[in-house]
């Protein structure tokens, strides 16, 4: 079966994470039976250390051509821990974010030659008085130093978007989504610790993810038994058992050859 190969930091490792919704499960259940998901995440990388992970990552799960072309829908989130503020040690100026954002798409580029679908999701905004918080900071200070802001967030937002966009990929804002959402509880919402994903936050990623998903592959909204886009025939489509496996399997072997890629 084709693969949805997802790379990034926390934001996508917890993306599996059932008791907050996380996006990444949802996303796989969506493509039963059509796609596998795959997940990269790596908790606390930035853009540097995604790019000095990747030639591992590929050359330990996809070492050959054939593994190689499985490679269908890929999904890259990484920038929310470049944007930490100085001196934090994950903080990575914008300027070299652009560098390793565009080398991590350049080589997934090259890897997965195939791939149909390519996405780039922008860092999501933070909720900067809760996460100064749990990292143990007194907000009720005066002049109190936010370890994260949505200023400097703003800047990898924007360095995303022109990285993706030069490289043709297709660029999710998730940024902008979470900040549509204009009452300050409600944005706040979004979030379970003012950095990584509420169930709320979750399911608005998700709904992103799969409207760019579908937008560029509709096949994959169709859920009929019959539908090409499936790894396998649905089971009303296989002859009775008393007809035996030879039978069964020259009708999974021809609705294959008749749509799955």
């Amino acid at each position: 079966m084709r693969q949805a190969i997802l790379v990034g930091d926390s934001l996508t490792q917890f993306g599996f994470d059932v008791a907050y919704h996380g996006w990444a499960a949802q996303l796989a259940n969506l493509l039963q039976t059509r796609r596998d998901v795959v997940s990269r995440g790596c908790s606390g990388y930035t853009s540097l250390s995604l790019r000095a992970l990747l030639p591992h990552l590929l050359r330990t799960s996809w070492p050959t051509a054939e593994l190689q072309q499985l490679g269908d829908i890929l999904v890259v989130w990484i920038g929310a821990n470049d944007a930490a503020c100085p001196p934090s040690t994950q903080h990575v100026p914008v300027a070299e974010y652009r560098t390793h954002l565009g080398a991590v798409l350049t080589s997934l580029d090259a890897h997965f030659p195939s791939a149909r679908t390519r996405l780039v999701l922008t860092p999501p905004c933070v909720d900067e008085r809760a996460w100064a918080v749990r990292e143990g900071i007194d907000v009720t200070l005066k002049d109190v130093l936010y370890p994260r802001t949505n200023a400097a967030v703003a800047q990898y937002v924007g360095a995303a978007t022109e990285v993706g966009e030069s490289k043709g990929w297709t660029v999710v804002d998730v940024y902008a989504s979470f900040m549509a959402v204009t009452q300050v509880n409600d944005r706040a919402a979004l979030f379970c610790d003012g950095l990584h994903l509420s169930a709320a936050g979750n399911d608005r990623v998700f709904k992103l993810v799969r409207k760019a998903v579908l937008a560029s592959q509709p096949a994959l909204a169709d859920q009929a038994l019959e539908a090409t886009s499936r790894a396998w025939p649905g089971w009303r489509l296989l002859p009775a058992v008393s007809a035996g496996p030879e039978p069964t399997r020259a009708v999974i072997d021809g609705f294959r050859a008749q749509g799955q890629q």
